[in-house]
């Protein structure tokens, strides 16, 4: 849509991990050595782990495209799977399923793969991701496995968010957590190094010149905290506000407009109500929702609609209450009849007179009223 705009061949933020945008910063190359070295010498558990959004996918794949023809591999992308689920993944990723299939426990096929795997010179790198949602008995299997077969064969990769490694820590021994060889750990980026993450991309994308002004940059690791998957959020959408606005440039205030149209989380704290000072010539962005009204948009959307339903409230009290005083009848205009007395009682060992009496005390109706139990006899 505005890749044309501004002369981009391609989109360069993607929020889907693309290998063809790897960045190297310090921090992730530093960890991207860390999981190499763990791999090649020592084997064993190799803890790794970020904040949401770190980039630890991206780095995961970038490993996975340096590992050697002799390095084989198997990924788990979901730790829930049940126990026997895992065994089957593995026996069919490693290639010794047909032994596992004749009914030989996993444990021991798996020992004697790992043995042949060594007698090859081979390697075995078994990674899993989402770490923090691993089961306890997972967690158990996967450290009683990495002291299988000869040392250094068999390197098993722990990748999940932050709260991995409180996990590792209530779940796991003293002496299983011994057996943890590496542990790389993912940051966010800093001011520097956001500037650059969003120029190397805008790069890999074809751009020619600075699209992003400084006072942008700034404005952006306000919001983002240099977490990478937010950057790509909030400067795909500045994008698409300068295209509509006809601007050449992304400067401070279409930032921070985008800003507040995707209502980041957190971003109300780090000043996303006050507007930025625009540098000289920066042009203005077009105004979202909340700086017009002074409403966020999701307040207004509540606001209408409680409205709404208070307009129903009142709508259908006022027709039921019509309906109901319609059925009413107006009893000042009803002619009342008083009710007939009951026969009186009259045994029957007692012989009725024939013939019409008139007794005193006998009700007469009106003219052309008839008494139900006269007409029923």
């Amino acid at each position: 849509m505005y890749t044309g705009h501004f002369n981009l061949k391609k989109k360069p933020f993607q929020i889907s991990s693309d290998p063809g945008f790897l960045w190297l910063g310090p921090k992730h190359a530093k960890a991207l050595d860390i999981l190499q070295a763990g791999i090649k010498k020592k084997g064993g558990i190799l803890v790794f782990t970020g904040d949401v959004g770190t980039g630890k996918t991206t780095l995961l794949n970038e490993l996975v495209c340096l590992l050697d023809d002799d390095t084989l591999l198997a990924r788990i992308s979901n730790p829930c799977l049940e126990m026997h689920q895992v065994f089957t993944s593995l026996a069919q990723a490693f290639g010794f399923q047909e032994e596992y299939s004749r009914g030989q426990p996993f444990v021991e096929s798996f020992s004697l793969f790992l043995e042949k795997a060594w007698e090859q010179s081979k390697k075995l790198v078994l990674m899993v991701d989402e770490g923090q949602r691993i089961p306890k008995r997972l967690f158990q299997a996967l450290f009683a496995w990495s002291a299988l077969g000869p040392p250094g064969v068999l390197t098993v990769i722990l990748a999940g968010q932050t709260e991995c490694r409180q996990l590792l820590t209530g779940c796991l021994s003293r002496e299983e957590q011994e057996l943890i060889t590496k542990q790389a750990f993912l940051f966010s980026l800093d001011p520097e190094e956001t500037g650059i993450y969003v120029k190397k991309r805008l790069e890999l994308a074809g751009a020619e010149g600075e699209i992003f002004l400084k006072s942008a940059l700034a404005e952006l690791y306000s919001h983002t905290l240099g977490c990478p998957r937010l950057i790509n959020i909030v400067c795909d959408h500045a994008l698409i506000t300068a295209y509509a606005g006809n601007l050449k440039k992304v400067d401070s205030l279409t930032l921070a407009s985008a800003v507040s149209d995707l209502d980041l989380p957190g971003a109300s704290t780090h000043g996303a109500t006050a507007a930025p000072k625009a540098e000289p010539g920066e042009q203005a962005a077009v105004p979202s929702v909340e700086k017009r009204t002074g409403w966020r948009p999701r307040a207004v959307g509540a606001l209408s609609a409680a409205c709404l339903a208070l307009f129903l409230v009142y709508f259908g009290w006022r027709e039921y209450g019509t309906s109901v005083s319609e059925n009413v009848p107006d009893l000042s205009r009803m002619e009342v009849y008083p009710l007939p007395s009951p026969p009186l009682p009259v045994s029957s060992s007692l012989a009725l007179p024939s013939g019409k009496v008139d007794y005193p005390h006998a009700y007469h109706p009106p003219p052309g009223f008839e008494i139900p139990w006269e007409s029923e006899a």
